[in-house]
């Protein structure tokens, strides 16, 4: 169960426990080397390259199931996002990568945090964090290794959602 929970992000997926490499999966030496700042910025460069991309593709969240089968049990390349979230996704997306990019990450506390915060909590208000939250869900559980970005660096931005989402609770 403990693998299992580490695996599923349940455990590992915390901005308490991303810093560090994990039992289960060690990162190599060299990503070691970068440290958790640089991770943190290749996860923040990564989510805003692309930006209107990964929020259409992290609306699918709300869209509609593209049918089909397929070995990966998560993809569903025929899916239709719900384009009515983009907005408000892509401004969430950019909230994160600006917590990401905070010396120290989003429990520093520093300005980019501090606007992700205020954000989440004016989406909680409003009562569209259910949407957001399922957006941000898909994409959290769609981040590919090493295809988006380093293992490291996926495990940041995947605890930076988490976080997020749990503003918004």
């Amino acid at each position: 169960d403990k693998i299992r929970a580490a695996i599923d992000g349940k455990t590992s997926w915390t901005l308490e426990q991303v810093d560090a490499s994990p039992d289960i999966e060690p990162y190599a030496a060299s990503e070691v080397a970068k440290g958790p700042d640089a991770w943190r910025h290749e996860a923040a460069v990564s989510l805003t390259g692309n930006g209107e991309a990964v929020a259409r593709f992290a609306c699918r969240g709300m869209g509609e199931p593209g049918g089909g089968q397929y070995s990966a049990p998560l993809a569903d390349p025929l899916a239709k996002p719900d384009l009515e979230w983009e907005e408000e996704v892509g401004s969430a997306l950019r909230a994160i990568s600006a917590a990401l990019l905070d010396e120290g990450g989003p429990l520093a506390g520093r300005e980019g945090a501090k606007a992700a915060r205020e954000l989440a909590i004016a989406s909680r208000e409003a009562g569209r964090a259910p949407g957001i939250v399922a957006c941000l869900t898909y994409l959290r559980d769609r981040v590919g290794v090493p295809r988006d970005m380093s293992l490291p660096a996926a495990n940041q931005l995947r605890a930076t959602l988490n976080w997020y989402m749990e503003l918004m609770e």
